[in-house]
């Protein structure tokens, strides 16, 4: 969530008023940044971190043009 381009969708979608969560191995400055930004920042890429189940989906997803899940 920390990395240069999952950060800046982040900081895009906070300021419109999505409430964005999400994880990074390390925290930092960027994360720090992303809180002030109201974001919910964890460390960690293990579901047992923070949480229980931070790493599910969504409860609401919007699938556009390309982004549509492909069958399995």
């Amino acid at each position: 969530m920390c990395g240069a381009g999952t950060s800046a969708l982040a900081h895009l979608l906070a300021g419109r008023g999505a409430q964005v969560s999400g994880s990074d191995v390390k925290t930092g400055e960027a994360a720090a940044g992303l809180e002030r930004a109201g974001c919910r920042v964890r460390a960690g890429h293990d579901a047992s971190v923070g949480s229980p189940g931070h790493l599910r989906l969504p409860r609401r997803r919007r699938w556009r043009g390309a982004c549509r899940p492909r069958p399995a």
